[in-house]
């Protein structure tokens, strides 16, 4: 549901005319000062935003369902974090 929110705000700031790299660069900025993760989790939760997105326009998503649960774990943390194994 939050990537689905993200999706959308997205969505929102380019439609306002924005740079999509400088919209990627603020809303890792503001992710990572608003709920405190790293450039990496960041980075992840907007790409599964952009995988959200690529689904709602055409039906499929880019990456393989493994692509897709590995960019999961790196957005929540857990890669890397040996206790979660």
């Amino acid at each position: 549901k939050f990537c689905r929110e993200l999706a959308l705000l997205m969505i929102r700031r380019h439609a306002g005319e924005e740079d999509a790299c400088e919209i990627r660069q603020n809303l890792a900025a503001e992710l990572q000062s608003e709920i405190s993760c790293t450039a990496l989790q960041a980075d992840s939760l907007i790409d599964l935003a952009l995988e959200i997105i690529h689904v709602r326009v055409h039906g499929t998503y880019r990456r393989s369902p493994l692509e897709l649960s590995y960019l999961i774990a790196m957005a929540t943390g857990a890669v890397g974090d040996l206790s979660a194994n």
